[in-house]
């Protein structure tokens, strides 16, 4: 055993004699922010992201192809965390022109980060001008935000040939789905009262399916449920309260669901929660 002992303690000290002969390590690139142009582009679009960064303190990019140097590239898998089968086909386009894209920065600064609040912002942003998939049937559906580690993928289209109201609405679906999103990954224990205003056996559980909304629903604390006989989960309902209080003043709220002593008592918790913890005003 002192023998072993003896042995172990002569390689250590070899190791640490060896250590102070050698320089300090550092990691190459360990400086680069590869969701930034380089200092060394000098094009219209690298000055644009740059304002934008400056503006926002949030990254932009117009490819999931991000340039690292010179014709080395990695690739931003922006799907990582969509909950949707990877072997669906997934359709994206991405703008082209520097006008479109100076339209989709200017609509973000403008409309969606000017409102999130304390909440956290995205890391990066990655505009989009289409993103579908299209199901095992040959369903396709619009897809119009990915919450991902590394970015935010956001479908603006056409922004420019929506109506207000059609902005307006869309804006409350991207605030809903991101804001209720930063809840549950970076605040789940806030949303427990919530959460237990309605009875536990309702989330996520496939016992609990509805094809159709009904009062039971309402009286139960619930404002709306999924199609497609699908469980509610506790996203579905946060974004859900989320988008129905972003799109309607306080008091029609009431009005709607001053029935519903649930629902009411939801919203208050969720109203109070997002402006003392967060300094979202919705109501």
């Amino acid at each position: 055993m002192k023998k072993y002992i003896l042995y172990i303690g002569c390689i250590l000290l070899l190791g640490s004699s060896s250590c102070q002969k050698e320089d300090e390590l550092t990691p190459s690139g360990a400086d680069q922010d590869y969701f930034l142009p380089e200092n060394s582009e000098n094009s219209q679009e690298a000055d644009l992201r740059r304002d934008f960064y400056e503006a926002t303190g949030v990254r932009i990019i117009f490819s999931n192809i991000l340039r690292i140097k010179n014709e080395d590239t990695i690739k931003v898998d922006y799907l990582y965390n969509f909950a949707v089968n990877y072997s669906y086909k997934h359709v994206s386009e991405d703008y082209e022109s520097l006008e479109e894209k100076q339209l989709a920065v200017n609509f973000l600064e403008n409309n969606i980060l000017n409102r999130i609040g304390k909440i956290g912002s995205p890391y990066s942003i990655y505009p989009l001008k289409k993103l579908q998939y299209t199901d095992y049937y040959g369903v396709v559906y619009d897809v119009e935000i990915i919450n991902s580690l590394k970015t935010t993928a956001i479908c603006l289209g056409d922004i420019n040939a929506l109506s207000e109201t059609e902005k307006r609405a869309f804006v409350n679906n991207i605030l809903s789905e991101y804001i209720g999103n930063k809840l549950l990954s970076n605040y789940r224990e806030m949303l427990d009262d919530f959460f237990a205003v309605s009875t536990e056996k309702f989330y996520e559980d496939w016992s609990y399916m509805y094809p159709t909304f009904t009062e039971t629903d309402q009286i139960n604390g619930f404002v709306d449920v999924p199609d497609n006989w699908d469980p509610i989960t506790r996203k579905f309902d946060v974004t859900t309260f989320l988008k129905y209080m972003l799109q309607t003043s306080e008091e029609d709220f009431r009005a709607t669901y001053g029935s519903y002593d649930k629902i009411i008592q939801k919203m208050e918790i969720l109203n109070t929660l997002l402006k003392e913890e967060f300094e979202i005003n919705i109501y």
